[in-house]
């Protein structure tokens, strides 16, 4: 199948341009904070941890990738051939969405065992990762350089942070809560503590992660071809 040739290549590129290191380097150092810092703050801090390994670490990668893409000419390559626009985004998503689960159960386990609810926390990253790596993906294609990117990735960031205020208690502001952010954290906070979940939360983020793929294609295709 074509969708499975490109996320193999996909995952080869982000192995070559050593993505894979970053994510095992950022891992161990993860795993080390966790084990110094006090047990009453572990489930907290693991809880800010998990979201931010997806959630910043796949929006940035997955820009820059693209970037080096562009700039190499690969996604115009790739649209001769019979891979399509579809098939282009999916592959990312997938290949990011992988690591970051990874990482996240490796990291999770290391210091929990197995005292956290595994099918939640593997479904909240995975959503959360696909969801993140779309809008890095649609930031990516409005940047000229590297450089650019990153100052644009960092706007964008801190405005996607904002809804964290709700889930710290500094903002009481009701439709942050709707936010792919404050849900995350929310979900895996969930997945990590073993309690109740609000499955409604988990229904926003697969609508997120649908209109960002539709907005994805729509200026993908406007981009290439």
């Amino acid at each position: 199948m074509r969708i499975l040739h490109s996320i193999k290549y996909d995952i080869m590129s982000q192995y070559k341009n050593g993505i894979y290191f970053v994510y095992s380097f950022i891992s161990i150092i993860y795993i080390l904070v966790l084990q110094l810092i006090p047990n009453n703050f572990t489930n907290s801090a693991l809880v800010f941890l998990i979201f931010s390994d997806p959630t910043f670490l796949g929006f940035f990668f997955v820009g820059a990738m693209v970037l080096l893409e562009r700039n190499q000419g690969i996604p115009l390559a790739l649209f001769i051939t019979p891979l399509t626009l579809e098939e282009y985004i999916i592959s990312k998503c997938i290949s990011l969405s992988l690591i970051s689960v990874i990482v996240s159960l490796i990291i999770t386990f290391t210091v929990k065992g197995a005292e956290f609810n595994i099918i939640l926390l593997t479904s909240v990253v995975l959503v959360n990762s696909i969801i993140f790596t779309l809008i890095g993906l649609i930031t990516g294609m409005y940047s000229k350089t590297l450089n650019h990117y990153f100052l644009i990735a960092t706007l964008v960031g801190v405005v996607i942070a904002i809804p964290l205020l709700n889930y710290f208690k500094v903002t009481s502001f009701r439709p942050f809560n709707l936010f792919p952010t404050y849900i995350a954290i929310a979900l895996i906070e969930g997945a990590i503590y073993k309690s109740e979940i609000n499955i409604i939360y988990f229904l926003i983020s697969i609508i997120w992660a649908i209109v960002l793929y539709d907005l994805a294609k729509v200026i993908l295709r406007n981009k290439f071809v």
